[in-house]
């Protein structure tokens, strides 16, 4: 272990590999927070998930009745389907319709 990450603000125990690595991401790009231009606090609210949220099947079936729907129909990625290095798909679908503005 490095001795420099052992500062007086915070200790980082991850092998020096994995703090150069996370050092090259955090300096690379913009942080999520910025992009979007407010801070993201709850995720994506639907108000009715029952009516929203879809699986593979019902994505399937929505697209072969109406070819049009896939333009609202997008890939749908939960909080726990996510790990520390990747993620773990469920295949989940949400319906997009667009806001009035």
């Amino acid at each position: 272990m490095d001795l420099a990450q052992l500062t007086g603000e915070s200790w980082q125990l991850e092998p020096v590999e994995v703090v150069q690595l996370l050092s090259k991401i955090g300096g690379a790009g913009k942080p999520l927070k910025e992009l979007g231009g407010v801070k993201a606090y709850r995720g994506i609210l639907t108000g009715l998930n029952e009516a929203f949220l879809i699986d593979d099947a019902c994505k399937r079936k929505l697209v072969a009745e109406h070819e049009g729907c896939k333009e609202v129909i997008k890939p749908y990625l939960r909080g726990s389907d996510l790990g520390r290095w990747n993620s773990d798909w469920a295949h989940l679908w949400m319906i997009v319709l667009p806001s009035e503005q």
